[in-house]
């Protein structure tokens, strides 16, 4: 089981090494172990969904493939013709937090971020003059505003992004001046790659 820290109070705090990531979930038949009580009496832990699910199910969890549950950072290392099915953009942004007109950079340097982009490009594609593609163009304007700001680390990606979506017009001359910087910047996390 995954070991847990204490606060200062003696509560249950931050969670060490969980012994899976639950991106990806799935049950046999039957019913649900019961998730609201224990969640209604856990102290605040960074990943609160994930701390539960490792609680509840780290005996009985069995590994799925990549192919079902791949994080970005590995999407390099995979062959173009075997792509997974389904890619978990880990950490708070995300790639639908990008203004699309800076995405260009990341689709020309085939950044983690490129698959859903290509898609996200597909699906408009798709539904071109009709209801549905403008009910996606709406859903996706707001989408550049979801998520909470957060004064911490792991939120500085997400909170460059949603900097950048507020400097309007201003934003692809900061990337542009930025992207001399680019080379302390992590591959695939900031538009300026």
């Amino acid at each position: 089981m995954a070991e847990r820290g204490s606060d200062s109070s003696g509560q249950q705090g931050k969670q060490s090494d969980l012994l899976f990531n639950a991106g990806v979930l799935g049950w046999p038949a039957g019913g649900r172990r019961d998730w609201e009580t224990p969640l209604g009496s856990l102290a605040v832990v960074d990943t609160q969904e994930q701390f539960l699910f490792n609680e509840l199910y780290a005996l009985t969890a069995r590994r799925v493939s990549e192919k079902f549950n791949l994080l970005t950072y590995r999407v390099d290392s995979l062959d173009p013709n075997d792509m997974p099915y389904i890619i978990h953009f880990a950490g708070a942004h995300k790639p639908w937090h990008l203004r699309r007109d800076l995405a260009n950079a990341c689709l020309d340097h085939q950044c983690p971020w490129a698959a859903w982009f290509e898609a996200e490009q597909d699906l408009h594609s798709m539904l071109n003059n009709t209801s549905l593609g403008d009910e996606l163009r709406r859903r996706q304007r707001d989408a550049l505003r979801t998520g909470t700001v957060r004064l911490r680390r792991d939120h500085s990606g997400y909170n460059f992004l949603r900097l950048l979506t507020s400097l309007g017009p201003v934003a692809p001359f900061v990337v542009n001046v930025l992207r001399l910087l680019k080379q302390w910047v992590p591959r695939g996390t900031h538009p300026i790659h």
